[in-house]
């Protein structure tokens, strides 16, 4: 029975990580069927990493307010692949892989393993070509796999009661999830939030009280254990007031739009229900087995009230932790697809209920190898990286750009009127500014010290995006001038007298 059940997960991960290879090589730039990850996110993320290797102290010596643990993964990714995107291609690989094997637990607790291998892959298709995961590399998307974890605990953890010892490991690792999403991208904490009350209460309704202290206890330690690292990084190196400052304040404070704005409870409850409503517009591919997934577990006889109103309360307040502050881009929804497996889970049941057939080898290669054909379907259909893999690696402004530099060990380079365009990587040049791209955050010290950097020489060459200051002619002189058709947009790239 033990060699049985070892050679069933040996199957499920092997399925697991083979889907997640093809879905992230089909849907990602940063896959080396693309030229080259031209989102400046991604860009600005992989300066960072690389910064973090080459004796750079993130938030003090180099900025940009996302979580350490992703400049960490992002700097993994350097250290594989210097001036490209492989490596972070792999780091992407094995997050989707650890979310699509969750997924397939979630899965497998309502159906057979044939079926659930069959709606594997198309489930995997419907999330990551979706328009929020977006060009591949967001905090967002190395969040999935901290998520899905938790919702299958939590969802087996529901329908029974109280809680077995056995099972405080798995409160453990929740924490630990916890803390590395809260040193990701910390607006997903919403669904942790809404994880911990629900588990707390059905304990305390249950009169279970002796097993809410181990709760805590195992949570809390959990949660802590990630930030152990950092606080000695930062602590050794003088910057803990520079990373509270750089990751909670601005990003509480400053980006925020509800934190600068006055709103009533009324204007904040419209705001929100006009942003859902997009959402489920814009994002319909994966909203609608969302929808589905909720509507059928309401109103499943089978589910205990309390279980249907917890549901409910975790897609809650995952949505309010992270449309709360009022701004939104197409990739923030993209944590929200978590629960999509959830519709995939009625799906499960309903093909199963017209689908009685005995076990036929043949019959289920065959409906594995047709899932494989429709997830590469949707992908090609709908991923925003289908047209884009067709640029040459030649045709590419950033190699365009590169090529017309002189690049030593030493040579410095500014990016401004934009985030990191990606000459940083090109070129494998460390950030040497402490504002070494322009910002998108209202923050007056950016264009004014960049100015400084400029007006002084500061650095051997500047690349702005469609606009750039006076100033820049006392000290530079543009060398070259490209343009991205995708975006319509254009580059300059000026050298230091």
């Amino acid at each position: 029975m033990m060699k049985l059940k070892n050679c069933k997960i040996e199957k499920e991960i092997i399925y697991s990580l083979f889907c997640a290879v093809l879905i992230i090589t089909l849907c990602s730039r940063s896959s080396f069927l693309a030229s080259y990850n031209n989102w400046d996110d991604a860009n600005s993320y992989f300066s960072m990493g690389k910064g973090l290797f080459n004796g750079k102290v993130i938030y003090r010596d180099i900025f940009d307010q996302k979580g350490p643990y992703l400049y960490l993964i992002y700097g993994i990714g350097y250290l594989i692949s210097h001036t490209g995107f492989f490596g972070v291609y792999l780091m992407e690989i094995l997050a989707s892989f650890f979310f699509l094997w969750g997924s397939y637990r979630m899965l497998r607790c309502y159906m057979k393993q044939i079926t659930s291998y069959i709606l594997l892959p198309v489930l995997g298709a419907v999330i990551y070509s979706s328009v929020a995961f977006w060009w591949g590399g967001s905090a967002e998307e190395f969040c999935l796999p901290l998520l899905v974890w938790p919702l299958y605990f939590w969802s087996s953890f529901m329908e029974k009661k109280g809680l077995e010892k056995k099972e405080y490991k798995k409160i453990l690792f929740t924490g630990i999830c916890t803390g590395l999403v809260a040193l990701i991208k910390f607006n997903t904490l919403g669904f942790f939030a809404a994880w911990g009350i629900t588990l707390f209460f059905k304990l305390i309704l249950e009169k279970e009280y002796k097993k809410v202290l181990p709760l805590c206890i195992n949570f809390g330690v959990g949660f802590l254990l990630p930030f152990l690292p950092w606080l000695l990084y930062f602590g050794l190196h003088g910057a803990l007031g520079d990373w509270y400052k750089a990751y909670i304040y601005y990003n509480v404070f400053v980006y925020a739009d509800f934190s600068r704005e006055s709103y009533g409870i009324g204007d904040k409850i419209y705001q929100l229900a006009k942003i859902l409503y997009w959402l489920i517009r814009e994002h319909f591919q994966f909203f609608s087995f969302i929808i589905l997934g909720v509507i059928c577990f309401i109103l499943d006889q089978k589910k205990k009230i309390g279980n249907k109103i917890s549901l409910i309360f975790l897609c809650g307040f995952t949505f309010l932790g992270i449309y709360i502050g009022g701004v939104e881009l197409k990739y923030y929804s993209l944590p929200l697809s978590v629960f999509t497996g959830l519709g995939f889970c009625y799906l499960g049941l309903l093909i199963e209920r017209f689908w009685k057939k005995e076990k036929n080898s043949v019959i289920e290669a065959v409906l594995i190898c047709f899932s494989l054909l429709i997830s590469i379907t949707v992908i090609r259909n709908c991923s925003l990286n289908t047209e884009y893999r067709g640029l040459k690696k030649e045709e590419h402004y950033l190699y365009r750009l590169n090529q017309v530099m002189e690049v030593k060990e030493d040579t410095t380079l500014l990016n401004i009127s934009s985030f990191d365009i990606g000459l940083y990587t090109v070129t494998g040049i460390v950030p040497s500014c402490y504002w070494f791209q322009t910002q998108t955050l209202p923050i007056e010290d950016v264009l004014l010290e960049q100015q400084e950097y400029i007006r002084n020489g500061k650095t051997d060459y500047i690349v702005a995006r469609d606009y750039y200051p006076e100033v820049i002619w006392e000290q530079y002189e543009l060398i070259a001038e490209e343009k991205d058709k995708f975006r319509e947009c254009s580059f300059f790239l000026f050298k230091k007298k």
